[in-house]
């Protein structure tokens, strides 16, 4: 009976651990080589751009706080995809690979555009297969939060991409922050959890039984 209760309780804190843990690293940006008041791009524009377990390519990059971006965002540290003159979408990514070997995932991450400069559009991925289609972003001042679950997914490591599909006018940008990606439990999974639940309830029934 006490090996029971053990592997019940073990079994409810495996499932609420493998739910909750966030599987993408720095995933607001905070690790990364822009100073405090300044931005760069992938290409070394500006300012050399780095972030910690994160790739950019094309027209992406860093503000860290800057000024120059005219908007709420320079009070924060965002990455940025964006639509520039010459500067064509369909190749500017902000990518991250994970590891895990779980087939369904629940992605969410904060979004906004840049007031007065137009909307961009993206695309969001996972291992290729797009999941969100052409995401407009609002030119408010504020983030909105997004969320999609995606399942399916096979292999042991997995790449999330953010990627600029169009902007709706010269200088136009889409700030990206907070992103998250958590494993969701498999049926088999929920079932194991609910007997262990189940198991416990059973115990102490029996143990207000005996003392009574």
């Amino acid at each position: 009976m006490f090996k029971s209760v053990i592997l019940a309780t073990a079994l409810l804190s495996a499932g609420s651990t493998f739910a909750a843990t966030n599987l993408i690293s720095n995933g607001d940006f905070s690790q990364n080589s822009v100073p405090v008041g300044n931005y760069g791009y992938a290409n070394g524009f500006h300012a050399p751009v780095s972030a910690a377990s994160w790739d950019f390519v094309g027209v992406t990059g860093i503000e860290n706080q800057s000024p120059a971006w005219s908007s709420f965002a320079a009070t924060q540290t965002a990455g940025f995809i964006q639509y520039y003159g010459g500067f064509r979408d369909n190749f500017s990514t902000i990518s991250q690979t994970f590891a895990s070997t779980s087939s369904a995932f629940n992605v969410s991450f904060d979004l906004a555009g840049r007031p007065g400069y137009g909307t961009e559009t993206i695309n969001v991925s996972l291992n290729g297969v797009t999941f969100a289609n052409n995401i407009s972003t609002s030119t408010t001042d504020s983030y909105t939060r997004y969320s999609f679950n995606v399942s399916g997914l096979t292999g042991s490591t997995h790449t999330l991409t953010f990627k600029g599909v169009s902007g709706s006018a010269y200088d136009s940008a889409v700030f990206l922050d907070n992103v998250a990606v958590t494993a969701v439990p498999e049926p088999e999974t929920y079932a194991l959890l609910l007997a262990g639940m189940g198991l416990i309830g059973g115990v102490l029934k029996r143990r207000k039984a005996i003392k009574a």
